[in-house]
């Protein structure tokens, strides 16, 4: 991991906001995070950052998951839930398990219905 100091302080109060900042977390943990953390700002058009903008209400929308759930060691596009402005939560589904609180860098509204 070649960070300046300036870009390993952003990357860790990047992952302080998400929380999923471990101060003993091993390096190879932190490797992976980082490659997240830099995959998270080159996703095609179309996402929209969470940091930006979280969607208005609760509703489903794809998400960038880049932590908890099934996305533990990988990031993962799935659908999540926003809770909304009041408990600003994002959620997995998890089959029977229920819902997993994630956390996701980007998201987009989900498509529109085929045509019948």
């Amino acid at each position: 991991m070649d960070l300046t100091i300036e870009r390993q302080a952003q990357f860790v109060e990047w992952l302080k906001e998400r929380g999923m900042y471990n101060p003993m977390d091993s390096t190879v943990t932190m490797q992976k995070m980082h490659r997240v953390w830099k995959e998270s700002s080159r996703l095609p058009a179309g996402w929209i950052s969470a940091d930006e903008r979280l969607p208005t209400h609760h509703h489903s929308v794809l998400g960038y998951v880049v932590g908890g759930g099934l996305a533990m060691t990988d990031p993962m596009i799935d659908i999540v839930s926003y809770v909304g402005k009041d408990d600003p939560r994002w959620l997995q589904f998890m089959g029977e398990a229920g819902d997993a609180e994630v956390a996701v860098s980007h998201w987009k509204p989900l498509p529109d219905e085929p045509a019948r």
